[in-house]
């Protein structure tokens, strides 16, 4: 029993403090609700904080390795929070799960162990120091926000129960603390103390509110548009962003734009969106154009494009090879795609999004290269639509209404194409794949493989289209200029099918330093230019050139205008804006049908893969802020070095000379007054003491003595006496033997208190 009581009281102090650690970070757990009920993790929360607990004593006691185990603590604990929040395919949704308390993105047990590991000690190691070794009920208080703040964050509600409990905690821990200190005489750290602590707690604020995860988007402001902005559209922008335009340079025009939300895509990955397709480049003033081209036509209903699409699929595609290969064996490798057939992880998935246009008519859909159909919500006539044979869905004399929302289905972009690579299922020309093709369709009709046939024959007729649509630029190509020929010529050397020559077409413009540049306007325009001098320019002078030298090495490709989406706050939600214009090209490869490339950025349509960075691409961090605080807190702590250091030292020094100035008189009552001030926490009522029971009493205590000043005071004073020169000296020389008496006395007791409560 004696030893439990022991036990209690030597750890009294710290229960109402461990308990508010507790309830502070089960009130974060409670804003991330998961399947796990929030009073299940108050088990390792409180273990933690036992852990945190002991170790601080640890550091209290043991100052110098202490705080080197907390640093080297502190620095382990940020490095897996970061571990665990960034990289692998989880670092942004972990923002979004913050920023939106688990209510756009589903929980997960790495975030749960991130709080466990970021929240928790933080809360611990605060409360602990500002109860235990300094207590400061304004910092327990602002500790006591956090949890609000963060629910004021998610805009959630937070429990009346943890409000109720951290307003008890605080109010019983202010109760305890502050009776208890005065009783226990314990530490008084002073103004200093106080004002180093309030910088050192504002600067951890700033710090973390520069590297907290931002929203990049405001929430609700489709709402805010609403309200507000009345529906009201730019003119221009309807004007040209709404309508199909005879030429191109739409995606040019978007850096005089304002970052205007045209449509919110709800899809798990945003392939390009394209608008409008342009077949033929007029040289003359360098721009596209469809002038003879019935490609921007209506050519298709929407239920015979999907018919025809539908069917385009790489796991279809196998399946028929594999029977047509039954049934003529060797007819895999006779056209070199037994890889692709023996491989049995190939996906080709259909994808289904979400379009909601935001007060923005336009004549045309969102489409994916590798669409497949639309469908509109409401009351829509399916004849008022229809699909050109550049792939646009498109409204046949209209515009959709500006609070439009539309489902669009396509195929996956991204791994069908990677595969679809790594097999060499595309090491076949286009001629002889049509030509295998039809050969199949052949095998399988004789067979009565009818369902597999069908799908044989979409492929035939998309590679016939094809074909024609390069036999339609033929007259336009035949104009490229020699310069580009031989460059593209160059580039493409070595490589034999037209996938290769399409990723080193792509490739060439990352890797041999070209600039992006929106804002470069050159006053020669020829792709020439570009290509040669000034290697600079938009996304229309990149896909211009990049389609120019496909169909001078022969690879069909075609100028496309469209919209790159920006990710939101949320999980699969995506922002398609003005600013987001983009041209690009479409190249049509063997059973992939037409394909996206990128020359202009990194990304999934080139083999340049996007800089992962690590945490730094994962996190937003204010730079600026943080640079700013940096600098202004060097500078901060330089002058609070030098000043702690250097202005008792001057301060010292102008009394020392204030003293060698005064007469012998002066010298006896200003050095009295100075050494009664500085015996404050010597000598309790230190100015109520005659000058003999002050220096008595420092005399006893300091072990110095000035009661031969005392006695020269007394006389210069009340016995109608003078001072001498020589009593002047003595007086200095007692003034110095007893402040540093005091000084030494007040620095042996400041290390006796704290070895006290160690």
């Amino acid at each position: 029993m004696s030893k439990i009581q022991h036990l209690l009281d030597r750890y009294k102090r710290l229960i109402l403090p461990f308990l508010l650690s507790c309830v502070l970070s089960l009130s974060v757990y409670d804003i991330y609700r998961s399947d796990i009920p929030t009073f299940v993790w108050l088990i390792p929360i409180a273990a933690l904080n036992i852990g945190l607990f002991a170790f601080c004593g640890f550091v209290k006691k043991h100052n110098f390795i202490g705080g080197a185990l907390m640093g080297v603590v502190i620095l382990a604990a940020m490095k897996i929070f970061f571990d665990l929040i960034s990289g692998g395919d989880y670092g942004l949704t972990f923002q979004r799960w913050l920023l939106t308390g688990s209510e756009k993105v589903s929980t997960r047990a790495e975030y749960l162990v991130a709080l466990m590991i970021s929240f928790v000690p933080f809360f611990s190691v605060v409360v602990y120091y500002f109860t235990d070794v300094l207590y400061r009920m304004m910092f327990l208080t602002l500790l006591s926000i956090v949890p609000c703040a963060l629910y004021v964050k998610v805009l959630s509600e937070i429990d009346t129960i943890y409000l109720s409990l951290i307003a008890l905690l605080n109010v019983a821990i202010f109760l305890a603390y502050s009776r208890g200190r005065r009783e226990e005489k314990t530490i008084n750290s002073g103004r200093q103390a106080s004002i180093l602590s309030a910088a050192m707690f504002i600067f951890v604020l700033l710090v973390v509110s520069s590297a907290i995860p931002k929203e990049e988007e405001a929430r609700y402001y489709d709402r805010f548009e609403a309200l507000f902005m009345d529906n009201a559209v730019d003119e221009q922008l309807n004007g040209e962003y709404s309508n199909f335009t005879e030429m191109s340079g739409n995606a040019d025009r978007y850096r005089d734009f304002k970052e205007r939300r045209l449509y919110t895509v709800e899809i798990p990955y945003a392939p390009y969106f394209k608008r409008q397709c342009f077949d033929f480049y007029d040289f003359s003033i360098d721009r596209w154009n469809n002038q003879g081209s019935d490609y921007s036509d209506i050519t298709y209903t929407t239920e015979e494009w999907s018919d025809l699409y539908s069917d385009l699929s790489l796991t279809e595609l196998r399946r028929a090879l594999i029977r047509t290969n039954e049934l003529s064996e060797g007819f895999a490798e006779k056209y070199n795609q037994r890889r692709f057939m023996e491989f049995t992880g190939l996906t080709d998935d259909t994808i289904n999004c979400v379009v909601s246009s935001e007060s923005f008519p336009a004549m045309y859909f969102l489409s994916p290269a590798r669409i497949i159909d639309v469908h509109p919500y409401g009351n829509r006539q399916i004849d008022e639509y229809g699909v050109t044979k550049n792939g646009v869905f498109r409204f046949r004399t209209t515009t959709h209404p500006y609070n439009f929302t539309y489902a669009v289905q396509c195929r996956d972009e991204v791994f069908p194409r990677s595969y679809w690579f790594s097999l060499r299922a595309g090491d076949i020309d286009l001629d002889t794949s049509l030509t295998m093709l039809r050969e199949m369709d052949e095998i399988l009709t004789d067979a009565g493989e009818d369902a597999l046939a069908e799908r044989v024959e979409s492929h035939i007729a998309v590679t016939e289209d094809a074909l024609e649509y390069k036999a339609m630029t033929e007259a336009n190509t035949a104009l490229i200029s020699d310069d580009i020929r031989e460059l593209a010529e160059q580039i493409t050397q070595g490589y034999t099918y037209d996938w290769e020559k399409a990723n080193a077409l792509a490739t060439y413009f990352l890797t041999n330093g070209y600039t992006y540049d929106l804002q470069y306007i050159s006053a020669d325009t020829t792709p020439e230019h570009f290509l040669f001098t000034s290697k600079r320019g938009s996304c229309s002078d990149y896909a211009s050139a990049y389609v120019l030298m496909a169909r001078a090495v022969g690879i069909p490709a075609r100028y496309c205008e469209g919209y790159m989406a920006d990710p939101s706050s949320t999980d699969n939600i995506w922002l398609v804006k003005d600013s987001g214009s983009h041209a690009y090209p479409e190249v049509f490869l063997y059973g992939l049908g037409w394909t996206v490339f990128e020359p202009t950025v990194p990304g999934d349509y080139n083999d340049m893969q996007r800089p992962t960075g690590g945490l730094l691409s994962n996190l937003t961090f204010d730079t600026d802020l943080m640079m700013t605080m940096f600098i202004i807190s060097g500078i901060i702590l330089a002058i609070v070095i030098i000043g702690v250091a250097l202005i008792p030292v001057i301060a010292e020094s102008r009394f020392l000379s204030r003293l060698e100035r005064c007469t012998p008189d002066e010298s006896a009552i200003v050095a009295y007054d100075r050494i009664r001030s500085k015996s404050g926490r010597l000598v309790k009522n230190a100015p109520s003491l005659t000058a003999y029971e002050l220096s008595s009493k420092i005399d006893k205590k300091a072990g110095t003595s000035f009661t031969p000043a005392a006695f020269i005071l007394e006389r210069v004073l009340y016995g109608g006496g003078h001072a001498d020169a020589s009593d002047k000296k003595s007086v200095i020389d007692m003034y110095i033997s007893t402040r540093d008496g005091i000084k030494k006395y007040l620095r042996d007791l400041r290390r006796s208190e704290r070895r006290k409560y160690r």
